[in-house]
């Protein structure tokens, strides 16, 4: 039961306040995500699949006769009875729009994923998921530990979120998760192309993200935790070398591979190589300038896409444990 000391209304949230902090979970998040559904195609494919899932999930949300019947059900059995075909279609358009993919790219993996068997076709040219998407509940896990995070860095224990158990616990968190993860990788597609390895983004980031938290954690937290301070550090530690089997070891890929994904990103001007086993954040096109200066609309990394996405994310992980605490007092 939250005490008044603690309790934090749902509708009053920034999560700017504490980016420094939560910043981390979130990418090892999206990066257990990235790999954990490796096995569903390639780079584009699976970010394609992923958007689908997310379109689903609005669906079943937006449906009170669905969520009705899901309240109490066990979420594998209640997301197994339904079914695709019940459900809108997604046009290209939409899907160029969500992921950032091109045109031509979008069609040609969205024709790769219907004959996959991951996705059908109707006759107006729109796609459905070909059947019920249960590796979803996978993320459950997860996004319940970030979601408790989240809680507790605005003063609230991580046991007021209770557990996982039905589709409609924790249906809206992974929904307002994939649409954050989504809107980061659609980031990562329009910057770097489809040809840097989307882990290795991912495993830069957070290695730089945790960095920054261990500054600020010598520092002292007077400054706060916010966006800012996250900027002036970041510019400030530009040379602060990384090793590349660190990046391979997060991605789960081979140092080869890493290494390959390095030197892509160096040629897009993203990080500097400093020999054939460390790099360092800053590049030609991401120097501390751009870091400290440009503003939320123009974030290389973080979007106002992902910063919309998580406010949502929070509201709704504050909201069910309000609803908790008032069940048990």
């Amino acid at each position: 039961m939250m005490s008044d000391s603690t309790q934090v209304s749902s509708a009053n949230i920034d999560i700017n306040d504490n980016f420094a902090l939560w910043l981390r979970p979130f990418l090892e998040t999206c990066l257990w995500a990235n790999s954990h559904y490796r096995s569903l195609g390639e780079q584009d494919e699976a970010l394609l699949l992923a958007a689908a899932w997310k379109f689903f999930a609005d669906d079943v949300a937006s449906s009170r006769e669905l969520l009705a019947k899901a309240a109490s059900r066990p979420a594998g059995s209640a997301l197994a009875e339904l079914r695709p075909e019940q459900f809108r279609g997604i046009t290209l358009a939409t899907f160029i729009e969500t992921t950032g993919i091109p045109r031509n790219t979008v069609s040609r993996r969205l024709d790769d994923l219907v004959k996959g068997g991951r996705l059908n076709i109707s006759g107006d040219g729109t796609y459905r998921l070909a059947t019920t998407p249960v590796e979803m509940l996978d993320l459950a896990k997860p996004v319940y530990i970030f979601a408790q995070w989240m809680l507790v860095f605005r003063g609230l224990p991580a046991s007021a979120l209770g557990e996982p158990k039905s589709l409609l616990s924790f249906g809206s968190l992974v929904r307002h998760f994939l649409a954050a993860y989504i809107a980061l990788l659609k980031g990562r597609r329009i910057n770097t192309g489809n040809t840097a390895h989307t882990g290795v983004q991912l495993s830069i980031m957070l290695l730089q993200a945790m960095n920054v938290e261990r500054q600020i954690t010598l520092e002292g937290p007077s400054a706060g935790w916010g966006f800012r301070r996250y900027q002036t550090i970041s510019a400030s530690s530009l040379d602060q070398p990384y090793l590349i089997e660190q990046v391979a070891a997060l991605a789960d890929i081979s140092a080869p591979n890493a290494r390959k994904s390095c030197r892509q990103l160096a040629e897009l001007g993203l990080i500097t190589l400093k020999d054939s086993s460390s790099y360092t954040v800053g590049g030609a096109k991401l120097t501390a300038e751009i870091i400290e200066l440009k503003n939320r609309g123009h974030r290389r990394y973080y979007s106002p896409e992902v910063e919309q996405s998580l406010v949502r994310f929070t509201r709704n992980a504050f909201a069910r444990a309000e609803r908790l605490a008032k069940k048990s007092r």
